[in-house]
């Protein structure tokens, strides 16, 4: 009798906490009057719905819910108005209150966001008792559709980046481009009316200086600083886009080597050209930024967005004294805002901090980028978490009492996914807001939030130690801290680069530029260079056997995300660090041929290729691996007949002769084409722009490129106008206006090849060029037409 009294009132007691936990679900939101119809708040409230539907937390705007979110009128007396405090209290019955105030309405907004974000950490609304004000109030993302602009919302952003203005201005009557962008300005408008209405603003973007040839005649100028038709042309631009866009809040520009255009739009480095010209970087840099700000600032009262970066880290983003004699007291600081990045040159480890912070009196925002420079967006590793680089340098920078830095820059989440682009904006977003804050609580946060708070402890050591495997695995520590710039100069955005052209140089120039890159800068420091890689490898296997520990409390539709990531992650840092340790015995090799080290290099070279065929195995693998194949091969040789090897490096030719041998070959082409164009049969015709190496792939009726070295192909136009026959013919190349070294053909099709054609592609000078050419077949050997390759 006692046991069932008991049975039941512990089945009343459960029923009791059910229907209070039950009751515990549903919340009211109570708002000031007015604020309902604010489309911000209708956007929070929607958010906190969506999240709350799978923790069957729901959330009715007004009502007489048992539990409450008490939004009181906004006060700016003693808050921030994009800050807010808010606290929780429980009454007698277990109902629960949080209660909060804004600063402004904006504040509101953020704290309704904040509570949005706590409910998906932890699936539930915990105790919130807190006070937040941004310690940046400046949160610069991009937003160029709906979706993009809730996101930018969502993680409290305050402006947002869109459109191309090259897209928006009004050309007066020049077409087509005039017609298009009177459509595009109709399209953007409702951008920035959905920016606006989430209390943002919009700002286009552009990189100047960019023109149209009939433009530059309407206006009678001419492509040098000196004249000053040029300046007046760069200003009524922008007087033209903000007459027929008033609603725009401003402009974000870059300028230098780096514009990029497209369709009939062309560039022009400001900076830099003509380079003959008496002006210094200076006075040019300058006077770009007064002639913007006259119109921008002067005339619209617009906000300037200047962002300082150059792929050179010797000039006025990376150096602080051309910083200060180009930024002098002859340029204003009202609604002009400077942003370099964090780093002294780009997204790499091994970075010292921009140094041009806190120089002046202008408004600095710091663009906070991934430093995931070892991949790319489309190559799922295991993301690199930005959080001790990034946290190291906003706290530096904001210790100067007189700090002159006022916001960020950076991508928000865009999916929830596991990503190094999401979980980088959501530390950014979260550092942004307070600096100082605990760096494994924001690595919990996005674990739980992506992968469930189930795992989150676990995968919060995993981020963590991403930050060592990448720095230490993939980085090779005496060669970073020898070089300014690029300190992965042997990995970059998937691809191991190769040096050269070893179909001519046998891998000459690849071995001498490991030799002078890798090798010499390690070669007192060996025992230093391979304790750090050590420590990465080791990192990166612990990453996977954590992930693969945690997987089973993942949320279903993450965990093989998850778990592929650190497979590939870690066998992309033993590939890494094992091509690093075969170049570095290789050359201990060559200096001092004794049995102990050839066979240590054997051991070393057997156990990179088997993790190489591991790397390639993984799953979402995507790497190039052209500069690893090309120094095992090297080193196959050197093992197989070591005197051989050497003479046959001896004689390859050196890079001034191959491109003599390059230039021979494209002028017997030209003199073909003159003599025999009869014979021709048009393959292919393609136009774009290339930036680094590259070989264009011709087989059947598919075209393709293999990617060396530097930034991809970008704006590729290929028009295949006939299948390559599957025999051997021979191609001519017919150049249309290509940079130097202009295209060439690297290997003729053949049996052993699959009757493909290689056409080579090399620009010679920074940044990008534009490419054009056309691919002939002529039905003959290369024998029978005296155009076989010299190599």
């Amino acid at each position: 009798m006692l046991r069932t009294k008991i049975c039941f009132f512990l089945f009343s007691f459960a029923l009791l906490m059910a229907a209070r936990s039950s009751s515990a679900e549903d919340w009211s939101i109570l708002l000031p009057d007015g604020h309902p119809s604010d489309a911000a708040i209708q956007a929070a409230v929607e958010d906190l719905q969506s999240a709350g539907s799978p923790y069957g937390v729901k959330f009715e705007l007004g009502g007489n819910g048992p539990n409450r979110i008490q939004v009181e009128s906004p006060s700016s007396d003693d808050l921030d108005p994009q800050g807010f405090e808010m606290g929780s209290s429980i009454d007698d019955n277990g109902n629960r209150t949080v209660t909060l105030r804004g600063g402004s309405i904006e504040g509101e907004i953020n704290a309704l966001y904040w509570i949005w974000d706590r409910l998906r950490v932890y699936g539930e609304i915990p105790d919130l008792n807190t006070r937040r004000e941004p310690a940046l109030k400046v949160r610069f993302t991009g937003g160029d559709d709906q979706n993009s602009i809730r996101n930018a919302l969502r993680y409290t952003a305050t402006w947002v980046t869109g459109a191309d203005t090259l897209q928006l201005f009004p050309w007066d009557g020049i077409e087509p481009e005039d017609t298009e962008n009177r459509k595009y300005r109709e399209a953007t408008q409702k951008w920035v009316d959905l920016a606006h209405s989430y209390h943002m603003k919009f700002i286009p973007r552009c990189d100047e200086f960019t023109y149209l040839d009939e433009y530059l005649k309407q206006m009678d100028a001419t492509l040098t600083p000196e004249d000053p038709n040029l300046w007046k042309a760069l200003q009524e631009k922008y007087r033209r886009l903000f007459q027929a866009m008033p609603g725009l809040d401003g402009v974000c520009i870059r300028t230098g080597e780096l514009t990029r255009v497209f369709g009939n739009y062309r560039p022009f480095d400001i900076i830099h050209e003509p380079r003959d010209l008496d002006w210094s970087l200076e006075k040019r840099y300058r006077t770009f930024v007064q002639k913007m700000y006259e119109v921008v600032v002067g005339e619209f009262d617009k906000i300037y967005y200047q962002r300082t970066w150059e792929t050179s880290a010797r000039e006025h983003h990376s150096d602080p004294e051309i910083f200060k004699e180009t930024f002098t007291e002859e340029v204003p600081t009202k609604n002009l805002y400077l942003s370099p990045y964090m780093s002294l040159a780009d997204r790499w480890y091994y970075q010292p901090y921009n140094p041009t912070f806190n120089l002046t009196d202008h408004n600095m925002v710091v663009l906070l980028a991934t430093l995931d420079y070892h991949a790319h967006a489309g190559i799922d590793v295991f993301p690199s978490f930005p959080g001790q680089y990034h946290q190291g340098g906003l706290q530096q920078i904001l210790s100067d009492s007189d700090s002159n830095l006022v916001g960020a820059q950076f991508g928000v989440p865009q999916a929830d996914s596991w990503s190094t682009r999401d979980l980088t904006g959501y530390t950014c977003f979260r550092l942004a807001w307070d600096p100082n804050e605990d760096l494994w609580q924001i690595a919990h946060d996005f674990a739980a939030i992506v992968l469930g708070k189930e795992s989150a402890d676990e995968m919060a050591e995993a981020i963590l130690l991403s930050y060592t495997a990448y720095k230490d695995g993939i980085y090779v520590k005496p060669v970073a801290e020898g070089i300014q710039g690029n300190t992965l100069p042997h990995l970059r955005i998937g691809t191991f680069p190769v040096r050269g052209v070893p179909e001519i140089d046998g891998g000459r120039e690849h071995i001498e530029w490991l030799d002078r890159t890798i090798y010499q800068p390690c070669k007192d420091r060996i025992e230093e260079t391979l304790d750090h890689l050590s420590q990465g490898l080791e990192a990166a296997r612990q990453i996977e056997t954590i992930t693969k520990s945690a997987a089973p409390n993942m949320k279903e539709d993450q965990r093989k995300a998850a778990v592929d990531s650190s497979v590939l992650s870690r066998w992309l840092v033993e590939v890494n660090v094992g091509y690093i340790q075969t170049c570095l015995a290789y050359f201990q090799y060559r200096e001092d041929p004794t049995v102990e080290k050839k066979d240590h290099l054997a051991s070393i070279l057997k156990s990179l290729k088997s993790s190489r065929q591991k790397l390639i195995d993984s799953p979402g693998f995507q790497f190039k691996l052209f500069g690893v194949d090309q120094l095992i091969a090297n080193t196959d040789e050197i093992l197989a007949d070591r005197e051989k090897a050497e003479q046959a490096l001896k004689r390859a030719p050196e890079s001034d002769r191959v491109f003599e041998l390059i230039a021979e070959q494209q002028k017997a082409h030209a003199d073909y084409l003159n003599k025999h164009r009869e014979e021709l049969q048009p393959i292919l015709h393609w136009k774009g722009r290339i930036d680094g190496r590259d070989v264009l792939l011709i087989q059947g009726d598919r075209v393709s490129i293999d990617h060396l070295q530097g930034d991809g192909p970008a704006e590729e136009l290929s028009d295949l106008v006939n299948p390559l026959p599957e025999e051997e013919v021979t191609l001519v190349v017919e150049d249309l206006g290509s940079a130097p070294y202009r295209p060439f053909v690297l290997e003729q099709p053949n049996k052993t090849n699959g009757y493909t054609g290689k056409i080579f592609l090399f620009d010679r000078d920074p940044s990008y060029s534009r490419w054009e050419f056309k691919v002939y077949a002529v039905g003959k050997k290369p024998k029978e037409t005296g155009l076989q390759l010299a190599w």
